[in-house]
Parts: C-alpha cells; sequence; structure tokens
C-alpha cells in the first residue's frame, strides 16, 4: 500500500513535519491523535497517541500489518533503496542518531523521534556527536585493546569481521573533531589512513588531534586497495598494515612531541609524552 491509500482513508489528515496526523479509526477521536509517517524503505507507520494498538488501528481501517509494508516493485520506484543503518550509541548505549546509507553510497542522518517510538526525525541538529560503536571502544581500552581508526562504517565492520575493534566518525574524510579526540584518551590507536589525498589529510589530521590523549598511535595504510575493507577483502591481515611516512609539513622541529618521535623514527609510531 501506498501512504497516499492509507491517508484516503483517514479523516482530519493534516501535515505535521515529516509526516502526517489524523484521526484515529480506532477509538471516538474528536482532536487527531494518529501519526502516520513514511519509513526510509518505503513503510508506513502508525502511532495512535490515545494508546490504540496497532492491530486495532489496521483493522479498524479493514487492512492487515502486511499492507502497511512496501512491495519490492514499489521500494524500488519510489524510496531509494536502503543498504545499512548505522547506529551511533553514546557510552552507556543509548541511540544518538544513525547514518542511513543508501545504494549509490548516498548517506542521510536521522535520530529517533522521543515523542513517537519507532519513528524518526530527519535532522541531526544539536544531537551530540560521537565516535562510531563507542560503548565497544570504550571497554576495549579498558581491556588495553588496540582501536583502529578508520574512515566509514563499512570500514568498521570490516575490522570487526576479524575479531579486531574499530571505530570511525561520522561524516568520513575531512570531519574529524576535537571532542573525538578525548573518546579515545589512554587508547592504543592504529590510525588507518585511505590511499587518497583526501584520506591521508584525514588521518594526518587525527594522529595531530592524539597527541597527548591517546596512550600511543601508529598511522598505516593498506598494503594493497583503497582502504582497509579493500586490504582485508584481497585477504591481507592486519599485521599487513604499512606504516605511513609523515607529511613534510610533520616534520619541523617545533611540531608537537607525537609527530616529533614519528620524524625520528621514520614512521608514524608515537607514545604519549614522548
Amino acid at each position: 500500500m501506498k501512504i497516499g491509500e492509507l491517508l484516503d482513508r483517514l479523516d482530519g489528515v493534516r501535515r505535521n513535519g515529516d509526516g502526517w496526523e489524523a484521526r484515529c479509526p480506532a477509538h471516538d477521536d474528536r482532536k487527531p491523535s494518529l501519526v502516520v509517517k513514511e519509513g526510509a524503505d518505503g513503510h508506513i507507520l502508525l502511532k495512535c497517541h490515545a494508546g490504540c494498538e496497532l492491530e486495532q488501528i489496521v483493522q479498524s481501517l479493514n487492512i492487515s500489518i502486511a499492507d502497511l509494508h512496501a512491495a519490492p516493485n514499489q521500494r524500488q520506484r519510489g524510496a531509494p533503496e536502503v543498504e545499512e543503518v548505522y547506529k551511533y550509541q553514546d557510552e552507556h548505549g543509548e541511540v544518538l542518531f544513525e547514518v542511513v546509507r543508501y545504494r549509490g553510497k548516498k548517506f542521510k542522518r536521522r535520530r529517533p523521534d522521543p515523542t513517537t517510538p519507532g519513528t524518526y526525525r530527519w535532522t541531526t541538529q544539536g544531537v551530540r556527536r560521537v565516535l562510531y560503536h563507542l560503548p565497544k571502544v570504550r571497554a576495549a581500552i579498558a581491556k588495553g585493546e588496540t582501536i583502529h581508526v578508520v574512515e566509514g562504517e563499512k570500514d568498521v565492520h570490516a575490522v570487526e569481521k576479524v575479531g579486531r575493534i574499530a571505530t570511525c566518525n561520522p561524516g568520513g574524510a575531512g570531519r574529524w573533531k576535537p571532542e573525538y579526540a578525548e573518546m579515545l584518551r589512554d587508547a592504543i590507536v592504529t590510525v588507518v589512513a585511505d590511499r587518497d589525498e583526501a584520506g591521508q589529510q584525514h588521518a594526518r589530521t587525527i594522529v595531530q588531534s592524539l597527541a597527548g590523549i591517546a596512550a600511543s598511535v601508529r598511522l598505516c595504510e593498506p598494503a594493497s586497495g583503497k582502504d582497509i575493507y579493500d586490504h582485508l577483502a584481497a585477504g591481507h591481515s592486519l599485521d599487513q598494515l604499512r606504516d605511513a611516512k609523515p607529511a613534510p609539513d610533520q616534520l619541523q622541529d617545533d611540531g608537537p612531541p607525537l609527530v616529533r618521535s614519528l620524524a625520528e623514527s621514520g614512521a608514524l609510531v608515537g607514545t604519549r609524552g614522548a
């Protein structure tokens, strides 16, 4: 069923934000209390603020719950196909926001709508930004495990598939914020740079921001392919990452202690307080 067909069955329909509100057909609703929204994959979301159950609502509309889910051909013609949803959580596991990845490597951000459980607001304005899989990262730091900082969520999952811990910042290259470094305090960090100009600069920014915060930092790059995903897909292990050389602007004598130690060693490996 398309959302327009469902709205035609309701009374008192009016637009409300990124959805609609209408009179709930399951009770004597004098003031519209039914919220109607369309999910990212085309399915229809219904929520009655008066407390009516979903089963009661669809029965009153003479449809089934299955009718709320978009048919495959409808998803292809309408909403773009969702490939993955990446949940960003705070230290306690609370979901702050999600990054939705669509076919064609397109991304949108959303956050849970506190007023309507199971629905979302397609904005993250004012929402705290955190590293991906932060609860896992903090637990690994406490155990002294190495944290691999990579460029994107797909790369994080590739590292996790081989049994190691990884993270990234939302937005990819060029979007690193100073507060992310504090989330890696006392961590043993391996930063894996993508093999392009943007990826190299992004990785160097991360290394510099971790000076004096992380227990140690190593900058590496894939042995083959563009990124860590390609590296692992080619059959290489994480132990086969290559040490990256520091950029010329990181070889200055008056640079941060971490960067000076990297220059002296010939590879981007440093220890806090060096």
